[in-house]
């Protein structure tokens, strides 16, 4: 089961129907995608469909993705379209979403599909997660001072970057937060990049600046500005970045 959430993950289940549906190992995977906020729904111009997606010539993605009389393309629209489930985090809001006051203008939609719509409430489990009997917690607690306790147990594990950690995830990313503030955004800096080191063990090391400049048209068509002085795939000490918006 694939379980994607909100429209981040959107396309996953619409390439996976498109792109992989008769690929070996594919056919028999299953897609949920969630809902949390249906105000944030990833839509773009309509050229992204052909010249990022690749889509503009499969007619079920256009007429699913499709929305406002063509005018604009859209993700969650796509995924809820394609996933063999759809839920939201509440049985209310399910409901609600099916009306024009809370549907966002795809209340249309999720009629459509109000056979595979579902809501699952958010929350825990107050009785296996009870600090009064939890066997996972250091100590058992129903006063502040049991929790202090346990919070000061699990602060030892947080430090990741030892020398210890260096040798077991010699691959993994390493990000330095710097934190200061610069032009109205905040710089990181990237020391180790895990998909530099993969590309190279697959001998398509230089395709990496490609996927760097990548970063900057997907930043655009968020409205962002992406800032950076090198990359470690074009042969730098680390990759940094920041990111401005391009609207007032």
């Amino acid at each position: 089961v694939l379980h994607c959430n909100d429209w981040h993950t959107a396309l996953a289940p619409v390439f996976l129907r498109e792109q992989y549906r008769y690929a070996p190992g594919y056919s028999g995977i299953r897609t949920v995608f969630t809902i949390h906020n249906l105000k944030f729904q990833g839509q773009y111009d309509p050229h992204v469909l052909s010249d990022i997606l690749g889509l503009d010539g499969v007619a079920a993605a256009r007429n699913q993705l499709l929305r406002d009389n063509g005018k604009c393309v859209n993700y969650l629209a796509g995924a809820v379209s394609y996933s063999d489930r759809v839920t939201t985090v509440s049985p209310t809001y399910a409901r609600e979403i099916c009306t024009p006051y809370f549907g966002e203008g795809l209340q249309d939609l999720f009629l459509r599909r109000h056979d595979i719509l579902s809501g699952i409430l958010n929350g825990i489990d107050t009785v296996s997660y009870d600090p009064a009997k939890d066997r996972a917690l250091v100590r058992n607690y129903t006063d502040p001072d049991g929790k202090a306790e346990n919070k000061k147990s699990i602060t030892k594990y947080v430090k990741w970057y030892t020398p210890e950690r260096e040798k077991q995830y010699p691959t993994s990313f390493k990000v330095d937060f710097v934190g200061q503030p610069h032009e109205g955004a905040y710089y990181y800096r990237i020391t180790r990049c895990p998909i530099c080191v993969y590309a190279k063990k697959l001998g398509v090391a230089e395709l990496m600046p490609l996927f760097c400049e990548l970063d900057s048209v997907m930043i655009a068509l968020q409205h962002g500005v992406l800032h950076r002085q090198q990359t470690i795939a074009s042969g730098g000490d680390y990759c940094d970045y920041y990111i401005t918006g391009s609207r007032e």
